[in-house]
């Protein structure tokens, strides 16, 4: 750019003009308005692109891959889930239907759907992986998802490791061949008590750290 006259006009975006000057043609050197202190007005309410249209242009760069959950890995994910489920609940249907049974009075049915429950809950956490932005779902929805997991499958891991762990304390206890009777309440408690530590824990990593969906 040399130093002489210059036509503004020929720099300016369709739809500006410039008001502290009359005349377009304007002389760097003998002009009194400082270059850097020209304003800038818009002359109505649209800007005019180069194409002579009110419609900004497509950005130069297109948006890479997000690679998206694939709707056919959700639907395998979530159907395996749904058959685990139904499997555990007809269990837990099979031991009430024959919980007069010795063998399972033995077993102690009252556990038994405590493990079937536990069970329930780990499995569930296939549900905190299956859905992302390409399912409609917000990074909010997604945020509590995040923070659902934790709670989903150490809760299922303990309740099936108590009820494992009172099962096989009663028996013990029974096993000593003492005539005192064997209380549920007086075994369980212990665990009850682990349990609350438990959710205390998750209770405050969910206020001091929560997870958050980040792509």
């Amino acid at each position: 750019l040399a130093w002489g006259s210059i036509n503004i006009l020929s720099f300016l975006p369709s739809g500006y003009h410039i008001p502290e000057i009359a005349n377009a043609n304007l002389s760097l050197e003998d002009s009194d308005v400082p270059f850097y202190q020209i304003s800038w007005s818009l002359l109505g309410n649209e800007h005019i692109y180069a194409d002579n249209s009110t419609s900004p242009p497509y950005p130069f760069r297109t948006p890479g891959e997000q690679n998206y959950l694939p709707s056919q890995q959700r639907a395998v994910g979530l159907s395996l889930m749904g058959l685990i489920i139904v499997c555990a609940l007809a269990i837990m249907l099979w031991v009430v239907l024959c919980r007069k049974h010795r063998v399972l009075m033995a077993s102690q049915p009252p556990l038994l759907y405590v493990i079937c429950f536990g069970a329930i809950l780990q499995c569930a956490t296939v549900i905190t992986f299956s859905f992302d932005e390409g399912a409609g779902l917000s990074a909010s929805q997604l945020s509590k998802l995040c923070q659902s997991l934790p709670w989903l499958f150490a809760m299922g891991i303990f309740i099936s490791s108590a009820a494992l762990y009172v099962k096989l304390l009663r028996i013990h206890v029974t096993l000593q061949f003492s005539r005192e009777k064997v209380k549920l309440l007086r075994i369980t408690a212990p665990m009850l008590v682990l349990g609350l530590s438990y959710g205390i824990i998750l209770s405050c990593q969910s206020a001091l750290a929560p997870l958050a969906w980040v792509r």
